[in-house]
């Protein structure tokens, strides 16, 4: 599976949990897309900003992640590409789960 179509699915299980506010379920699936899309070209200053945008609007609810998105922003500030293409795969791993948690119990 690309890193495109990662962040595509991470983005759409961000947007179903946020479908209470409407205007930040779109652009969540839209900052997942510009970090993976950044990746993929190796662009890590385009994927830092996008990067974020998404801190910005990902909710609390989500907090299981938070470690995720630390080592994200840690691999992303560091420079290194593969870091960042890793630790954006766990973060996909993990919010997966947490989309199937928020279907099954929501």
């Amino acid at each position: 599976m690309s890193i495109l179509n990662i962040a595509s699915a991470i983005g759409s299980g961000i947007a179903s949990s946020l479908a209470s506010t409407p205007k930040l379920p779109h652009k969540a699936t839209q900052d997942f897309l510009q970090i993976a899309q950044s990746l993929q070209l190796g662009n890590l200053p385009a994927a830092k900003s996008a990067f974020v945008d998404l801190a910005l609007h990902v909710p609390s609810a989500l907090k299981p992640v938070q470690q995720d998105f630390s080592s994200l922003g840690s691999a992303l500030s560091s420079g290194s590409l593969s870091q960042a293409q890793s630790a954006f795969s766990k973060l996909y791993l993990d919010s997966t789960g947490i989309a199937n948690q928020i279907k099954l119990f929501g």
